[in-house]
């Protein structure tokens, strides 16, 4: 579970969406690569994973985003262009603070119209 959770966080700081293929590679023993294999399917589709490289050498991991779990390297690289989360945020950020000021404006008028039916009675 730990390993999900750091290609998690990975996918998370490279800006990759839960549903876009990634591939992974792991560098570790060859009992921890022995027990990867037997468990690929699944490690697959629990990370949405294209595909899984086993690097035997550190410097083939240049390509990846990585991270580390005790004496495990995973790392992560991206398939498709990843998601401008940033610029989408501000986008959403502004429209929501032009539709609140819309509903600001619709409250003040409602109230004015309250406001004036309570001094007619």
């Amino acid at each position: 579970m730990d390993i999900i959770d750091k290609f998690t966080a990975l996918r998370e700081k490279t800006g990759q969406a839960k549903h876009q293929k990634v591939d992974i590679c792991f560098h570790a023993s060859m009992d921890f690569i022995h027990y990867i294999r037997e468990n690929e399917d699944i490690i697959t589709k629990l990370i949405n994973a294209d595909q899984i490289n086993y690097i035997d050498n550190e410097k083939n991991l240049a390509s990846y985003e990585t991270d580390s779990i005790i004496d495990v390297t995973i790392g992560l690289r991206a398939i498709g262009k990843p998601i401008k989360v940033v610029a989408n945020k501000e986008i959403r950020s502004k429209e929501l603070l032009k539709k609140q000021e819309k509903l600001q404006e619709i409250e003040k008028l409602e109230f004015e119209i309250k406001k004036s039916k309570m001094n007619e009675r």
